[in-house]
């Protein structure tokens, strides 16, 4: 079985957050090995608290988990989710650097979450181009929102233009870049991916119908099935097409609990 460690915060909706990781994993035969980062106290219309976890108690539960020497190895995705602070930020990088000491096979998928749906800040003190100065290093496959890919460029040039300047200088130390376009203003929904073969540029686009509902976890979804098609040994292209593919019916069989946003399917009976 495909096994995938995930750094990423608690939404006690199930709604995102490291519920949603684990139910993408679970649903596409993957095992998860979980640090959490933070809890927050939210429901399905906004967060009201994030509560970051001490270093030291994600320091004891790493110790823990890999005091096993075997399982290190067997991790073949990293996915980051919710970081809640710029230690955080730097004891991951610490981490991802002794997993690569011993398992340089390993890929990252980060999806730079820093605010919630409503607009709420998740992070403190965090500067968003931070995010691509510590963790270029590892090439990740980046699945940033439109406002997310102009806060890792510092950026607020909405020109297409634009968009591909960053995402090509992105894309250099990067396994792909693969810019989601729900909360852009189109009537369509358009991902959009840029990744490198070899020393070649490459770009494929994705236009999607936009549904009816705004969703809650849509974004931490589709990350986590990008993180589970690439541990099941999937190109980066064909990663992200099938995890759109599959968060896309995820999203059409949402379902609404109270009066919030709706939320992915992501197990489908």
């Amino acid at each position: 079985m495909s096994v995938i460690l995930c750094f990423s915060g608690i939404d006690p909706c199930g709604g995102a957050g490291l519920i949603a990781d684990i139910e993408t994993f679970a649903a596409l035969g993957c095992h998860t090995l979980a640090i959490p980062t933070s809890s927050t106290a939210q429901n399905f219309s906004r967060v009201a608290a994030v509560f970051p976890h001490p270093i030291e108690w994600m320091e004891k539960q790493w110790q823990l988990l890999f005091e096993d020497s075997f399982l290190i190895k067997q991790v073949q995705v990293v996915k980051l989710g919710l970081i809640a602070n710029t230690e955080q930020l730097k004891w991951i990088a610490k981490k991802l650097y002794l997993l690569q000491e011993k398992n340089s096979h390993f890929k990252l998928v980060i999806d730079p979450v820093m605010r919630s749906g409503s607009g709420q800040d998740l992070t403190e003190k965090i500067k968003p181009e931070n995010f691509r100065t510590i963790f270029d290093a590892f090439e990740p496959l980046w699945t940033p929102n439109t406002h997310e890919f102009l806060a890792l460029n510092n950026s607020t040039d909405l020109s297409e233009k634009s968009f591909f300047h960053y995402a090509e200088k992105m894309s250099e130390n990067a396994l792909g870049v693969l810019l989601t376009g729900t909360h852009a203003a189109t009537t369509e929904v358009i991902n959009k991916l840029w990744w490198r073969d070899s020393e070649k540029l490459n770009y494929l686009d994705w236009t999607w119908q936009r549904l009816a509902h705004e969703f809650h976890g849509s974004g931490c979804t589709l990350a986590s099935a990008c993180a589970a098609f690439l541990a099941k040994g999937l190109t980066v292209r064909f990663a992200c097409e099938q995890a759109q593919q599959w968060t896309y019916q995820a999203l059409e069989n949402g379902i609404v609990l109270g009066t919030g946003q709706a939320q992915p399917r992501r197990i489908h009976f």
